[in-house]
């Protein structure tokens, strides 16, 4: 019901009103005044009652309303609040979002890099067992290198010994080039190896010193040896002329050669002596006297990876080997020619100076 509704109406006082009571009231005095009072109990009264209801109603709606407001604001402001966190944690979202697409193209990058280096060391540990067995190959090829060096100075040595020899002549015994026999009184030298072919056989044999006359002694190896006094001695010697020297010095007796007496060349005067006196820096080198190296193998040139070439020398290259010298070159642009020689027995303790 709307508040107009109870509007009094000229019908209503018309019906309820004095004016619709007789002119002249006949009943009781209470019943008189209920006539009186008719309009006002029964429009009047309903009519005010119901619109102090409904504005009853409207204060309690409005007392309502205005705590529904309050609560709507402290709910808006809540929200708007609740909006701004939830920006702020949205903003918060967004940035770690990117951090983490950060962090991601970072480990990306980083796990890039280490596969990298990875594959660099994978690399690097090849390289380095390749390396690893060259040096193995190189070194075994070096200690065969040095077993046929020292082959080859035990044989030079056994020549040596053997060219040193001096005996009778066996005549089961194999002579080589160098071995020195006396037989029938005279000296001999081997040129030719040979067994059972005595001297003088001019195909295996040079004569030394031929044996002289028998002087008055016993014994071929006696003789009458001039005295510069004026006298004659018998002694025990191998008949050699007395006009022959070595350095200078007569062979009529035995000879002991030092640096003074040998020059260093036919065409130079100077002695040993005094040439190894003049040598303040020996080389710590073997085999490094390049103009003759000691080259075993005879090749002309070699080519490898640190491998053997000349004696006691390790190449990585082509190494060329000719009059004027020893030459290094590499095989290829990524690959540069070395040359090298390892100190077996380096000098500890002493200041050593390299060129």
């Amino acid at each position: 019901m709307a508040i107009r509704d109870l509007k009094i109406t000229p019908e209503q006082i018309a019906r309820k009103g004095v004016i619709a009571s007789p002119d002249t009231l006949t009943g009781t005095p209470d019943e008189n005044k209920n006539v009186f009072d008719r309009l006002a109990r029964e429009i009047i009264v309903p009519s005010v009652n119901g619109a102090i209801e409904m504005l009853g109603q409207v204060e309690d709606d409005t007392v309502q309303w205005e705590s529904d407001e309050q609560a709507r604001k402290l709910a808006e402001q809540e929200r708007v609040s609740a909006e701004k966190g939830r920006a702020a944690a949205e903003q918060t979202r967004v940035q770690a979002e990117q951090e983490r697409a950060n962090a991601d193209g970072l480990r990306t990058t980083a796990e890039e890099k280490r596969v990298a280096a990875e594959q660099a060391r994978s690399i690097a540990e090849q390289e380095r067992v390749h390396a690893e067995n060259s040096r193995v190959a190189a070194e075994q090829e070096r200690e065969v290198a040095e077993q046929g060096r020292k082959a080859a100075e035990e044989a030079r040595a056994q020549t040596e010994r053997d060219r040193m020899l001096w005996e009778t002549y066996s005549a089961i015994k194999n002579y080589v080039p160098g071995n020195k026999v006396e037989h029938g009184g005279s000296s001999y030298v081997n040129i030719a190896p040979c067994t059972g072919i005595a001297p003088p056989n001019s195909a295996h044999w040079q004569l030394v010193a031929a044996r002289g006359k028998d002087g008055d002694g016993a014994g071929d190896m006696i003789k009458a040896v001039y005295d510069p006094t004026g006298k004659e001695q018998d002694i025990f010697a191998y008949s050699v002329p007395q006009t022959r020297t070595i350095n200078k010095k007569p062979l009529s007796a035995d000879v002991t050669l030092t640096g003074e007496d040998i020059k260093v060349t036919g065409s130079d005067e100077t002695t040993i002596h005094t040439r190894l006196s003049e040598i303040t820096n020996p080389n710590l080198l073997d085999n490094w006297y390049f103009g003759n190296p000691v080259n075993q193998r005879a090749a002309s040139e070699y080519s490898g990876s640190w491998s053997y070439c000349i004696d006691r020398w390790v190449a990585e290259g082509i190494i060329t080997v000719g009059k004027e010298g020893v030459s290094a070159s590499s095989r290829d642009a990524s690959n540069p020619a070395y040359f090298l020689q390892r100190f077996e027995h380096f000098p500890d303790g002493r200041q050593v100076t390299f060129s």
